[in-house]
């Protein structure tokens, strides 16, 4: 079903000669940062698409987030047992902060509301909170669970999702309790949407949207055989999911009416997706191919 409501362009940027694993822009929508392969981060003016400035040797191992704070700072994770902090000042990313993590790895993270504090995840059952001003880390081990994936807030930053090896948890933040565990096979990514009445998993070649308050599934959309998607967004409306997958493709699904469209720009692996505008008529994706792809939706 072709969805007349959102229909994209696309174009290239060859940037890098390694794989990108992660995008994020920052809050004034001028800047795209990315990392992946390497210990290295390029930032990227979206104003002029040229590099700004590139941030070297921090990580030893692959960068596989990046989160830009409300007041500028860049937030980098590896996987490995601590994550750093770049200021910003005179309109350049310095001064890198180091924060070490004993026996916490970082695949996956999250800043609260007031990026007062970071939540993140790795390759085991533990959930990491560390408060940034105090300097505090604490831990919520979650039971018979020995992987972590993915973890998403609602837009209050109250209650996180958290996707397992064969488990989906609510956790209250907060409280870091568990409010409701759904034993299931692995979900690689999940997402609440902007009301918080729906979250979306990707689950097999399948994505499967739910109800947040009775964890109900609404729709289900089938991809192909070798669909699965890395990577989803709603869009700020939730009616529509942006999804990428292994399979290179972009996918827009409707949530209202069911139907997709689906893009077949990238030749590798898209591992992140983040829209640059407000009215989201722009967003970029990173790939495996090395490629960052801008995508504006065409005007109806």
């Amino acid at each position: 079903m072709m969805l007349n409501q959102f229909q994209i362009e696309y174009q290239e940027f060859h940037v890098t000669n390694e794989s990108i694993y992660t995008l994020a822009v920052n809050h004034n929508l001028q800047l795209l940062a990315f990392g992946g392969k390497t210990e290295m981060i390029q930032i990227f003016d979206l104003n002029n698409e040229s590099i700004y400035q590139i941030l070297e040797k921090t990580h030893k191992l692959p960068v596989l987030c990046l989160i830009f704070s409300k007041n500028n700072r860049l937030f980098q994770f590896g996987f490995d047992h601590f994550f750093v902090i770049y200021s910003y000042a005179n309109k350049k990313y310095v001064e890198p902060e180091i924060i070490k993590t004993p026996n916490v790895i970082h695949r996956f993270a999250i800043l609260t509301n007031n990026d007062e504090s970071v939540i993140s995840i790795g390759d085991t059952n533990v959930i990491s909170i560390y408060q940034i001003s105090s300097k505090q880390l604490q831990s919520v081990i979650l039971p018979d669970c020995n992987k972590l994936i993915c973890i998403t807030t609602n837009h209050q930053k109250q209650i996180a999702i958290v996707s397992g090896i064969r488990s989906l948890f609510f956790l209250n933040i907060s409280q870091q309790r568990i409010i409701f565990r759904d034993q299931i096979s692995s979900s690689f990514y999940v997402q609440f949407s902007n009301n918080n009445y729906l979250f979306a998993q990707s689950h097999g070649n399948n994505i499967k949207i739910k109800s947040s308050n009775n964890k109900k599934l609404i729709r289900k959309q089938s991809g192909n055989q070798n669909y699965c998607a890395l990577i989803i967004r709603f869009t700020k409306d939730d009616k529509f999911l942006l999804a990428g997958s292994i399979d290179y493709s972009i996918t827009v699904y409707n949530v209202i009416q069911g139907g997709f469209n689906t893009y077949d720009n990238h030749e590798d692996y898209i591992f992140s997706l983040e829209f640059q505008d407000e009215e989201e008529k722009v967003f970029y994706t990173g790939s495996k191919d090395y490629r960052i792809g801008k995508w504006v939706k065409k005007d109806n």
